[in-house]
């Protein structure tokens, strides 16, 4: 083999290494992962600090919460009893607040809409199956930059799944620009939008179906009504 030739093949198995992270990266997309506990001290009580502000233990249902890197945290939960999302921003972010509470230090921007049980049941389902369906194969890909969504269910009796900065065209980037939608609609009291993001909400649950195994049962794992 020549020298040129030489250089020409090892090119193209660069390029094919290359399509095949690419690949690889998008496919691992495709699920979210299970949320852990970070063991640095400093870690723990950063999530714990989230999950007060927001009130994550007194949702219902569900909850997503959003993590930037250098953006104030927000997250949007359902509360049974006015059938309504709740959207709740915090004013600075409680990654760089110091001692103390920060609920009782960090001003919050709530937003309220309210919507038909059949779409609570369907935002319900999507976080049931991107949640069941994670996997510690998922999404592997964090960084400093980018932002963590977390989608939580159940909350209070509640298992956590996560992905970060996903691609748009993988299904973890398909659930979050749903909800990501849901936010805006929330924002601006239009229930309207919000209704219309059912059919939406529906194809993207069955994405995540996919992985079920076939002796799967949802009706025992939350994707109903709560109780």
């Amino acid at each position: 083999m020549t020298h040129r030739n030489q250089y020409h093949g090892g090119k193209r198995s660069l390029f094919l290494i290359l399509l095949t992270l690419m690949a690889l990266n998008l496919s691992a997309q495709d699920r979210m992962i299970p949320s852990y506990i970070r063991a640095l001290k400093s870690s723990r009580t950063y999530e714990t600090n989230l999950l007060e502000y927001f009130d994550i233990g007194e949702a219902d249902r569900f909850a997503y919460l959003v993590k930037p890197s250098f953006r104030e945290e927000y997250c949007i939960s359902y509360n049974r009893k006015t059938k309504s999302l709740i959207l709740k921003r915090a004013t600075m972010s409680i990654s760089n607040f110091g001692e103390g509470n920060p609920k009782k230090n960090i001003l919050a921007e709530t937003s309220r809409l309210t919507i038909s049980d059949s779409l609570a049941d369907s935002i319900h389902a999507l976080f049931a199956a991107a949640v069941l369906t994670s996997s510690y194969m998922g999404d592997t890909l964090f960084g400093l930059d980018g932002e963590t969504y977390q989608f939580i269910l159940n909350p209070g009796y509640s298992m956590t799944a996560e992905c970060w900065s996903p691609d748009s065209n993988t299904n973890c980037g398909q659930a979050v620009a749903i909800i990501e939608k849901l936010c805006k609609a929330v924002e601006a009291e239009d229930r309207k939008a919000a209704e219309s993001l059912m059919r939406e909400i529906v194809r993207v649950t069955n994405l995540f179906r996919q992985y079920y195994p076939e002796d799967f049962h949802q009706e025992k794992h939350f994707c109903g009504r709560s109780q």
